[in-house]
């Protein structure tokens, strides 16, 4: 048998996927800037570029040292928005927003609730109060969408 959940709680939850995913790549992006620091001192890691120059008539080569950085740029993965479409069986029970979330073994869903289709964005750097101010106006949206 499925389970159900407030839409309120599965969203939050999808929201919080999110936010994880996001700290996860923040991570990857550090862990890819170590390799081109030192360690102990913190200091741009360099290398040295010899480059031919002429003074007077005379050729010599020049060395010059460039941040290992500079010269190897680091793609970087990020997040901005996210959004999400979703197809969902709901329910008002006690004036709550239900999700209906089925289990592999579940054959039909069950006829009191109603499939409704939207799409939410989560901006991973709005705060959580941001977007449980939002959360009502996509709830309202959804409760229209209820076949009673």
């Amino acid at each position: 048998m499925g389970k159900v959940i407030s839409l309120h709680d599965f969203l939050m939850a999808a929201r919080n996927s999110v936010i994880k995913s996001m700290q996860q790549i923040a991570d990857f992006n550090d862990g890819l800037l170590k390799d081109y620091f030192d360690q102990e001192s913190g200091a741009a890691r360099t290398i040295s570029i010899k480059t031919p120059e002429q003074q007077s008539e005379q050729s010599y080569a020049a060395s010059l040292d460039v941040p290992l950085l500079a010269i190897a740029p680091l793609s970087r993965l990020g997040l901005s928005f996210v959004g999400i479409a979703l197809a969902l069986w709901v329910m008002k029970i006690d004036d709550v927003i239900h999700v209906f979330i089925p289990s592999e073994t579940d054959q039909d869903t069950n006829t009191s609730f109603t499939k409704v289709n939207f799409s939410v964005t989560v901006n991973p750097y709005q705060t959580e109060d941001e977007f449980i101010k939002e959360l009502g106006s996509i709830e309202a949206g959804v409760g229209n969408q209820i076949i009673i």
